[in-house]
Formats: C-alpha cells, structure tokens, sequence
C-alpha cells in the first residue's frame, strides 16, 4: 500500500511539472518593445520614443546600422546591406523563469552556406559573476514573423541579460517575452552597458567576416564575442563584399 501511494504521488507530481510546462507556452508571455529597453551596438542615437508606428521607413530603420537621415548618400547595395542588424543587442534584467523573443524580419533571407540561425536567429546570454554564458537561441521560422523561445524552466531570480539580433538580415521589430508575473528593466549593473558619449566602445569595419560570416549563431560572430569579452559596447559595421569605405562610410565611421 506504501509503495502503491509513492507511485501515485509521484504520477501526480509529474502531471503538476507537466501542466506548468504546457502553461509556459509562447502566447501566454507579456512582450516588451525592447526599444524601451537598452539598444547596444547602433552607432547613432535615436530617441526611441520619438519614433512612431506611422512614421513606417523610421519605425522600421530602428535597428539599421545605418542612419536613416543619410539614406540617400550610400549605394543601394551598401544601404540594404546595413540593415541586417549585425551586432546591434539589447541588454535588460528580469527575474523571469521563461525567456522568448517576437521579432519580424526585413526579407526572410537564407544561404545554403550559413545556417539560418545565424541568419536570422537571436541569442542570449546571462551575466554570472563578470562573464556571460550562453543560454539558448531563439530559432526562427520560415517566414517573416517569428516567435521562439530562448529558455524555459529556469529559477525565478533576478538576471542580466543580452539578446543579439540577427547577422544577415534585418529586424524591423523586436520585442523581449517574459512570464506574465515577472518584471522586466533596463540593466541594473554597469557591466557592459552603453556609456556617455560612446566612451571606450569598439568599431569595427569591414566585409563578410566582420558582419559575422559564417558564425551558426549571432552571438558567435567575432565582433560580438569581443563584446563580451571586454565588457565594451562594439559597434559592427561589416558589409558583405562592400567594404569600399565609400565617402559616406567614412564619414559615418567619423560621427560615430
């Protein structure tokens, strides 16, 4: 009879996780703009809300490399090129036990030589102690709109975190999911964090293998990898087989 009741209760402890895991599904999530949040790796400011949905070429230039006011002075290659947001992260803190991304892509690129979590897909990473570890990849669909989980089932504490955005393709939106209870914030620490005036952040400039050729997940291109490494906030300007250094490319290298 003893071991018939452990058996039972262990049957309905089961069931408990498993109702608990089936409710951590990705349309119960609260999402979060994660332009209110901290934007690191664009090489020009915007006053985030200042930007509006129908104001749609600004909304949707939020996350391009490239200044949307200067769209005229780079070549069309350059200029489409610039928005995959190679390098461009955000970094917040919650004390979720779930984290998941919703995000819509420019053009819904693939290449039968880089894999398409690269591509198009998201990463993040969490602070432990001063070194960030990696904790999933949100992976993306074949369409436009996608909606992924990072991670579930974690310890509801508080953590620091940076999501980076897609390598070869652009965002137009990208919004950080959490539990519904949870909160979510701007980073609480100084640990790699965007500083006045870009002090001792780090440009990089150049071609395929700067923009993150051909890593198997954003965080993995070098420029991102550096990031962490040295706490400082990079700014990835590599442009698949456009490395010229236009006149415009210079001059925007300059003000950054």
């Amino acid at each position: 009879m003893k071991k018939l009741n452990i058996s039972a209760l262990l049957l309905v402890l089961f069931f408990l996780s498993t109702s608990f895991s089936l409710a951590q599904t990705i349309q119960s999530q609260k999402y979060y703009d994660a332009a209110t949040l901290m934007i690191l790796g664009r090489g020009y400011d915007i006053p985030d809300s200042s930007v509006s949905k129908t104001d749609s070429i600004s909304y949707a230039a939020r996350f391009s490399r490239l200044p949307i006011e200067r769209k005229s002075e780079f070549r069309k290659d350059l200029w489409d090129i610039g928005r995959s947001s190679a390098g461009i992260a955000v970094r917040f803190s919650s004390n979720s036990t779930s984290i998941a991304a919703r995000w819509t892509l420019v053009q819904n690129a693939s290449m039968g030589h880089m894999a398409s979590t690269g591509i198009k897909g998201m990463d993040l990473y969490t602070l432990e102690g001063e070194k960030w570890i990696y904790i999933g990849t949100a992976r993306p669909s074949a369409k436009i709109e996608n909606n992924s989980f990072f991670i579930k089932g974690m310890k509801p504490e508080q953590r620091e975190y940076i999501a980076y955005f897609p390598l070869y393709d652009g965002v137009t939106s990208v919004e950080i999911g959490i539990d519904s209870t949870a909160q979510i914030s701007k980073p609480k620490n100084n640990i790699l964090v965007r500083q006045p005036e870009k002090k001792g952040s780090i440009l990089f400039y150049g071609t395929s293998i700067t923009q993150g050729g051909c890593a198997t997940r954003p965080g993995m291109g070098y420029t991102a990898i550096l990031e962490r490494m040295t706490g400082r906030e990079t700014f990835n300007l590599g442009f698949s087989g456009n490395g010229r250094l236009d006149k415009s490319m210079a001059k925007t290298i300059c003000d950054i």
